[in-house]
């Protein structure tokens, strides 16, 4: 097991986005924010390990997150589409 030393209110990444103005911004997500999706997901999506995902989604957009970090905490194997 490899020691983590990251706080759950540091950066995890940042996406940027126009939203509803048309404006670029950039929107900082933390690591409880991704922490709190994954789990909140995984009491919908059921996934185990040995499931197998396909990730259709480039890595720029939001579901991005749901595609690789849900099945990947869950010991499921990501498949990246080419």
């Amino acid at each position: 097991n490899l020691e983590v030393d990251v706080l759950a209110t540091e950066l995890a990444y940042i996406i940027y986005t126009s939203g509803s103005t048309g404006k670029p911004k950039g929107v900082m997500v933390e690591h409880r924010s991704v922490h709190n999706f994954i789990e909140g997901m995984s009491e919908c999506v059921k996934m185990a390990s040995g499931d197998k995902v396909l990730a259709l989604t480039t890595v720029s957009f939001d579901i991005f997150v749901t595609e690789t970090f849900l099945p990947l905490a869950k010991g499921a194997c990501v498949i990246m589409a080419s």
